[in-house]
């Protein structure tokens, strides 16, 4: 990952140098170059495991843990202010927050026999869900840096971004969701302290495009993806949080 990361630098910076001597126009005026904006973005969010040790029992675990464990609908928002100082280049920074993990879904449910030879029925089966899903939840602070490099003019242009996300743990949730044989559904979310690692790091690559509506007002739509260089928490099985996200944004120019 970080191979890919100082590929597209090196790209972002040939690119500055073919736009400099192509293009040297810049944003005139101190004030033109700020701009405050406002983004959303729906990921589809997940994880990959890692085996330390080489083991092939952790290697089995991974299998069970990757047939049960599925991607799940997060979220990504806040606030950015970006930085313009030619008409090929932004500069911004961000604060967010992201709900980011993974959907716990068994394809089947297994219970003991329900039928005791003294008592007779232990229980009725109208009484245990026929399926779960249990949607974990893991919450950050998100502080991305990023440059955005612009590579076409007129009120349609396109762009490629990278950078860097420093996520900041806040706190975990599960939603614990049982479906029952009556058609019955019932949740319960919890919320919990986090036991994660406190920082987690990843690098950022988008490419997408920009409209101009007016001098004031742009809106961008950036397909995006992060992962984390570091695990979420320290063992034999590393669990590494990754998502790829649809950012849309809208930006208020400063005259």
């Amino acid at each position: 990952m970080m191979k890919t990361l100082s590929l597209i630098i090196v790209c972002l910076v040939c690119l500055n140098t073919t736009a400099q001597t192509n293009d040297s126009t810049f944003v005139s005026g101190k004030s033109k170059r700020f701009m405050i904006g406002f983004s959303f973005s729906p990921d589809y969010a997940y994880r990959t495991l890692y085996n330390k040790t080489g083991d092939d029992d952790i290697d089995n675990d991974i299998q069970n843990s990757n047939d049960v464990n599925k991607a799940r609908l997060g979220y990504t928002t806040g606030f950015a202010l970006g930085y313009q100082p030619s008409s090929k280049w932004t500069f911004d920074i961000g604060v967010f927050f992201s709900k980011k993990g993974y959907t716990y879904k068994p394809s089947s449910l297994v219970y003991g026999d329900i039928i005791d030879p003294r008592k007779g029925f232990i229980y009725a089966t109208t009484e245990v869900p026929n399926s779960i899903r249990i949607i974990y939840g893991i919450n950050y602070l998100d502080v991305p840096v990023r440059a955005i490099y612009t590579c076409s003019k007129g009120k349609l242009k396109w762009q490629v971004g990278a950078g860097v996300c420093t996520s900041f743990s806040l706190y975990s949730s599960n939603n614990f969701i049982a479906n029952y044989p009556t058609e019955k559904t019932t949740r319960q979310k919890r919320r919990y302290d986090n036991y994660y690692e406190p920082i987690m790091v990843s690098p950022i690559v988008s490419v997408g495009a920009e409209y101009k509506i007016s001098n004031k007002f742009i809106l961008r739509a950036e397909p995006t993806f992060k992962y984390a260089l570091n695990p979420i928490y320290e063992s034999q099985l590393e669990t590494r949080l990754w998502s790829a996200g649809l950012n849309l944004s809208c930006y208020y120019k400063f005259q």
